[in-house]
């Protein structure tokens, strides 16, 4: 019914757009981008709905020849419609100039384009030109009905620029209480979780809240993967994950955001695994304020009912099963890049002589070039 329609009206826009949608619902997308071409080009003095519907389709196709016979088409009645498909198109592409370039001329014809800012300031953003995102974020602040999302976006940008003036002043925008009024902005506000990528893969890590959008990483990185505990990083404001709608699971949510930069690096090199049967809550305190005292950083990884093989019951072991095997305990502990492993193994062999179960930290042990048979047997006795 809906091609009849437009048979009988093909210069109704809304019925057009309409039509192109239920297509593409239907997993008809030729047939829809045939039909808004045969619209934009009876319509190429003015932007209509069908333009941007177009425009999306193709680029969710990465038509990229098909944008620029829309941009070229609307070019010379419609230039803004034309930059906004160029900015599109070059975003697809990662060229950042041609964004840039699209962007600032889309700009020059209508100031007043929140898209055009949003995308230039998103990209100076995702590029490292913190202080450029944070005069486009500023004037989005200041032209937008709805200012708050500009605002954190604005932190964000001016926090990595470390211009804490302008995080101050959005933040007094939206009435968050600040203790200090003047100079680095580092609050203590508890625990959120921040996403790092290194090398295409993603790790999240709990970190302490500093401020709007920045947080101390205090959580050692796993063995293998790049070191990051006590980076002082920006964050994205925006949530990677929704809070729960459970009121009680809601209350131990932890926030979960995006890292943009690193302001100041932690300087720790690779974490060392330690494992094996847990010694007390009392040996693990002390352990700890021995490693902090150094220095050093140790990050508890096992949750409390981890469980590992009793060599005197090995038979009935079962790992899901609490009333089986013993209490277990998996640890890292990470060094000052300056530091020689050698001096954690020595720490470990001294403070877990006095434990009543031999631990493993067997890859700390072979790149001290040190004894690693201790080690292959706690794994083989505790089933490590």
């Amino acid at each position: 019914m809906l091609l009849q329609a437009v048979a009988e009206r093909p210069d109704d826009a809304e019925l057009v757009d309409t039509t192109a949608s239920a297509l593409s619902a239907c997993a008809a997308d030729d047939e829809a981008i045939a039909l808004l071409w045969a619209f934009v080009q009876r319509h190429a003095d003015r932007e209509t709905s069908p333009t941007f519907r177009l425009m999306n389709l193709l680029l969710g196709r990465g038509d990229e020849a098909g944008l620029r016979r829309l941009a070229q088409l609307y070019r010379p009645l419609v230039p803004v419609a034309a930059l906004w498909c160029e900015a599109q198109l070059a975003q697809r592409l990662a060229d950042w100039p041609a964004l840039e370039q699209a962007c600032t001329a889309l700009l020059e014809l209508s100031p007043g384009s929140h898209g055009a800012r949003g995308l230039l300031g998103r990209m100076y953003l995702n590029t490292g030109r913190f202080a450029d995102a944070t005069e486009v974020y500023r004037q989005l602040t200041e032209l937008m009905e709805e200012p708050r999302s500009a605002h954190w976006d604005h932190m964000t940008a001016a926090s990595a620029a470390q211009q804490w003036d302008a995080v101050r002043a959005s933040a007094l925008a939206l009435g968050m209480e600040l203790s200090s009024t003047s100079g680095v902005v580092e609050e203590t506000w508890g625990w959120v979780i921040v996403r790092c990528v290194d090398d295409g893969e993603a790790a999240e890590y709990y970190a302490r809240r500093t401020g709007p959008v920045t947080a101390r990483i205090v959580e050692n990185a796993p063995a293998h993967r790049r070191q990051h505990v006590g980076d002082w990083v920006v964050f994205d404001a925006e949530l990677l994950y929704p809070p729960p709608e459970d009121e009680a699971e809601r209350e131990r949510f932890v926030p979960t955001y995006a890292q943009v930069h690193v302001l100041e690096a932690g300087g720790y090199g690779s974490s060392w695994l330690v494992d094996g049967v847990h010694p007390g809550e009392q040996a693990i305190e002390a352990l700890l304020q021995d490693i902090e005292a150094r220095g050093w950083k140790l990050w508890l990884h096992s949750r409390d009912d981890y469980r590992v093989v009793d060599p005197e019951h090995a038979e009935v072991f079962d790992p899901e099963d609490a009333s089986t095997g013993l209490p277990g305990v998996l640890f890292t502990v990470a060094l000052p890049e300056a530091a020689a492993p050698l001096e954690l193994h020595r720490v470990l062999l001294a403070t877990t002589a006095q434990w009543a179960h031999p631990m493993c930290w067997l890859r700390l042990a072979e790149a001290c070039d040190q004894d690693p048979r201790p080690h292959l047997d706690a794994v083989e006795r505790y089933g490590l």
